[in-house]
């Protein structure tokens, strides 16, 4: 093939070729290389990616694989356990509802009656129960008697059985007395605990039975006036029966007076209160019968009045509740108007001894008739020591000189009575509607010279007021209200002051040093928070020199107020004293007396009396 000429080459050839050799252009070959590589390596990498997921997936795959391999084998293996356990040891198939407990217990229940539990427990497994035990929780206010077996605690609670065969059933029985209040329940408990054998594991029973009082020991009922007016005599009565055929004991029955109801008379009397019963003994079968008498005050509301009677059952220190029944009485307008006050007071009043006590009768007849030979009777129950009353009815200061009657009602209650009629008090023989009127008088208490108070116990007087009508002097149309006469402790105070001795002054005079004695007297009641004080006058002068047998003396020199106080004296503990010394200055020519101390006032309380003491003496001179 013929060559080309030069002129026929490309222009940039023979540009590279004029003067240099010649070297070859290696890029485009290094780039097709580089991107060669690349293709190979990517290609490669994937290639490794998938054949390590595969190996992943692969991994996984075996893994689960031997996961249920291993489960499926435990089940099979644990199946195999449990048929073996079956297949080999048949006596351990055990059923909880094969071993059972019950308590068999009355119903209902009388506070105070013999009771009897049966407690039943039974094992019907196949197997013998391997250990046994019972333990009761009693109901509250049960009292043990005995028990078969007997338990092994000191409690008398719980029992222990040791083994108990397959197939056997046994049963305790506990008696006791059971007290409780009616139409409550109450509960005993039990607790059967056991382990069948060859077992790891206790198991546990639990029975209860529940006892109903709905009986009382005793029958009661309540008879009496369902509707009355204001002020008329009343009647009711209490019957008590004994259904049983034992003696009832250690019993008692209340009632609840109704607000403004005033107890007259009670037969067999009150025990306590004026309102409960001692029943010591009620015999089988039989019954007995309370009746009292009262009155509504002229203070009462117009409304249904309810009385409340209930049974109690007395236990130690305890009482439980029996029978409630109630009553109620409608409350009419009052046919007469008749009230009495002892001073201001119409319940009850605090007196003393050595007192004059002013006695203020009110009637008014408000019915619409006229009443004709009306006569008004006050009755004084006073305390009384050897048949002498503690009120000094020889000097009663009476006006309109009623007719006096005494008599001994108790070994230590003197009734004193007056009676006014028409001869005294000429409106009485006909008191017309609307018409009343007052009575007025004072009666002293007898001081402590003439009544010797540490003799008697009872401290406590009435005194109460009727209207009666007729001839005959004995229909009681009316009672009042009663007064309450408490009387207080013959608590006492002296004051005296005694020169000791004079010093002369630079003002040509004298002080004069007086020793002050305070002294309490008391035999009756025991006294509490006592405090006495009084005040030093002017010119007087405290001198820091005192004797003190019981409480503390103190001076309050801002007020110049001299202060005793004692916690308390008892009536064993007849006298108390302190003394202190004070001065005065007095002219030469002085020869009147000086008063050294203001007032002096004594307050105390009187438990037993339920009231507060005061006694105030005169402001305390001397002669120098």
């Amino acid at each position: 093939m013929p060559r080309k000429k030069k002129d026929m080459l490309p222009p940039q050839n023979i540009a590279a070729s004029s003067s240099n050799p010649v070297e070859p252009n290696l890029q485009p070959a290094r780039k097709r290389k580089e991107s060669m590589d690349r293709t190979l390596k990517n290609i490669y990498d994937a290639g490794e990616k998938a054949h390590a997921s595969k190996l992943i997936e692969t991994h996984k795959k075996r893994k689960h694989s031997w996961t249920w391999i291993t489960l499926i084998s435990f089940a099979v293996l644990a199946g195999l356990s449990w048929i073996g356990f079956f297949l080999f040891n048949p006596s351990n198939n055990f059923s909880d509802n094969e071993v059972t407990f019950s308590i068999d217990a009355p119903k209902h229940a009388v506070a105070g009656t013999h009771v009897v539990f049966t407690l039943t427990y039974s094992n019907n497994l196949s197997i013998p129960l391997a250990t046994a035990n019972l333990f009761v929780k009693y109901p509250d206010d049960f009292e043990y008697t005995k028990a078969e077996p007997d338990p092994i605690d000191k409690d008398r609670r719980e029992w222990s059985m040791g083994m108990l065969g397959a197939k056997t059933k046994r049963s305790i029985t506990i008696e006791g007395v059971l007290w409780g209040n009616k139409d409550e329940s109450t509960t005993l408990r039990g607790f059967f605990n056991y382990r069948p054998l060859n077992f790891n594991a206790d198991f546990q029973k639990v029975a209860a039975a529940d006892i109903q009082f709905a009986q009382s020991p005793l029958e009661l009922t309540l008879t009496g006036s369902e509707s009355a007016h204001i002020g008329d005599t009343l009647t009711y009565t209490i019957t008590i029966k004994n259904p049983s055929n034992t003696p009832f004991e250690n019993g008692l029955v209340a009632i609840a007076y109704p607000q403004g109801f005033v107890l007259q008379s009670a037969t067999p009397a009150p025990n306590k209160d004026q309102n409960t019963w001692v029943l010591n003994t009620v015999a089988p079968n039989s019954t007995q019968t309370i009746t009292f008498k009262g009155n509504f005050s002229g203070t009462a509301n117009k409304e249904d009045k309810t009385f409340t009677l209930t049974q109690l059952v007395a236990r130690n220190d305890k009482k439980y509740t029996g029978q409630t029944i109630a009553l109620s009485t409608k409350l009419e307008a009052a046919t007469y108007v008749l009230e009495f006050a002892v001073g201001s007071a119409k319940d009850q009043q605090s007196i003393a001894q050595g007192e004059k006590l002013p006695f203020t009768i009110t009637y008014k007849n408000t019915s619409n008739t006229a009443l004709e030979n009306v006569s008004v009777r006050a009755t004084i129950d006073g305390v009384s020591d050897g048949g002498k009353s503690l009120f000094n009815w020889a000097v009663i200061d009476d006006k309109l000189d009623g007719a006096i009657r005494g008599e001994q009602v108790s070994s230590t209650m003197r009734r004193g009575t007056i009676t006014w009629t028409k001869k005294e008090l000429p409106a009485l023989s006909a008191l017309k509607p609307g018409d009343g009127g007052t009575i007025s008088f004072t009666i002293p208490v007898k001081d402590k010279t003439s009544f010797d108070m540490s003799k008697i116990k009872n401290t406590q007087s009435a005194a109460y007021v009727e209207l009666v009508g007729g001839d005959t002097q004995n229909t009681i149309l009316m009672k009042s209200n009663t007064v309450l006469l408490n009387l207080m402790t013959n608590l006492t105070l002296a004051a005296e002051a005694q020169l000791k001795e004079k010093k002369p002054t630079a003002e040509d005079g004298d002080e004069s040093y007086y020793t002050v004695t305070w002294t309490i007297e008391n035999s009756v009641h025991e006294v509490s928070d006592v405090h006495i004080a009084a005040l030093l006058t002017e010119g007087t002068r405290w001198v820091d020199k005192t004797h003190v047998t019981a409480g503390a003396l103190a001076f309050d020199a801002d007020a110049k107020q001299v202060q005793w106080k004692i916690n308390r004296i008892p009536a064993s503990f007849p006298k108390t004293i302190v003394s202190f010394d004070v001065a005065v200055k007095t002219p030469k020519e002085n020869s009147g007396t000086l008063k050294l101390l203001d007032k002096t006032r004594l307050e105390a309380y009187d438990k037993s009396a339920g009231a507060s003491v005061m006694i105030e003496k005169d402001a305390l001179t001397a002669t120098p």
